[in-house]
């Protein structure tokens, strides 16, 4: 009797860990927003910082608007239905990752062609700067979305992302 209960115990918990597996991996799904594909990155690639998205609520630490894209990107977000940002940059090196979600992938392909204008950007205004997360700096699309990332271990940060969307 105490070996069945045992046994029981272990299946139960081996399906309880099954589960959990399953939800965790389904909040990475192709349907995640950008925002939540973003803190899923950041958790398997090991980043901590502020993520900045137009999906938190507005007065919510993070969340940014219309004016905060033409800023950064030097366009407006016709293309884009939702995105989520990482600025890690310190006084010497420049990184950050962004995750863009756009209405269909012909608007993704033209806002990979905006994510490589922003990183011949940051290399312009990098003045004495570290910029070799820039140099290979990766920009891809995946259906719908398109993500740019500059970060220490660039060819890292493409994998995971590839497993993410």
């Amino acid at each position: 009797m105490c070996s069945f209960v045992a046994f029981l115990r272990t299946r139960i918990i081996a399906f309880v860990i099954t589960l959990a597996l399953l939800v965790s991996l389904s909040a990475c799904s192709e349907k995640a927003s950008p925002k939540e594909a973003l803190e899923c990155f950041c958790k398997e690639y090991g980043l901590s910082g502020d993520i900045l998205s137009p999906s938190y609520r507005e007065g919510d630490a993070g969340h940014i608007d219309e004016s905060f894209f033409e800023y950064v990107f030097l366009e407006s977000s016709d293309s884009v239905s939702d995105y989520a940002v990482i600025f890690l940059s310190t006084l010497d090196r420049i990184s950050e990752c962004s995750v863009f979600l756009c209405y269909s992938e012909y608007d993704a392909i033209l806002v990979i062609e905006m994510l490589w204008r922003r990183v011949d950007f940051l290399k312009s205004s990098a003045i004495g700067m570290d910029i070799s997360n820039l140099s290979d700096a990766v920009v891809f699309k995946s259906g719908k979305y398109a993500v740019m990332c500059a970060l220490p271990d660039n060819a890292s940060a493409e994998r995971i992302w590839r497993k993410i969307l």
